[in-house]
């Protein structure tokens, strides 16, 4: 059983993403602790599953963050319909 959150149900249609959105999406990254001037703590590392916590395959569109076995388990309950 996972404890996490899950997103509400996404909405029928895709969601708009500007370019200027995902660009600036990042404003104050990550720092290794130096007060901003360290070097940049940033990729696949960084992100893990919001349920299990695992940093491999992780799907991050629509804000989902959660890996790909997760979000098969959990994708009817938050209300994805698979179509093939």
């Amino acid at each position: 059983q996972c404890s996490c959150e899950l997103p509400a149900k996404m909405p029928d249609t895709p969601l708009p993403i500007a370019h200027e959105r995902i660009w600036n999406s990042r404003k104050n990254p990550k720092t290794d602790g130096k007060g901003g001037a360290g070097k940049v703590i940033s990729g696949k590392g960084t992100r893990e599953c919001r349920c299990s916590g695992n940093q491999h395959g992780i799907v991050r569109k629509y804000g989902l963050n959660m890996t790909r076995r997760d979000f098969r388990e959990k994708a009817e309950t938050m209300g994805w319909k698979k179509y093939r």
